[in-house]
């Protein structure tokens, strides 16, 4: 992780929720392979074990997310569910 994430007196998360393949919904947890160097090697092996790896070293201490996107576009109760 970056030293500054690791230094911070105060860590806020502020992750996008959206679908996606290999995890299927990402939330908070996953928003935090960002301050990993070298994520595109995490998603190739074992990607949900690196997720629970990563949010152990360093929790955040506010975690605030805009979930407007997957609500209007892909949410469970978002516009293109309605359609189908």
């Amino acid at each position: 992780m970056l030293t500054d994430v690791l230094e911070a007196d105060v860590f806020i998360n502020l992750p996008i929720p959206k679908q996606h393949d290999a995890t299927e919904l990402t939330l908070g947890m996953k928003n935090l392979i960002g301050s990993v160097w070298d994520m595109e090697q995490l998603h190739k092996v074992d990607l949900h074990q690196h997720i629970a790896d990563i949010n152990t070293v360093r929790k955040p201490d506010l975690v605030i997310m805009d979930a407007i996107r997957i609500l209007t576009t892909n949410g469970p109760k978002g516009l293109e569910r309605l359609k189908t």
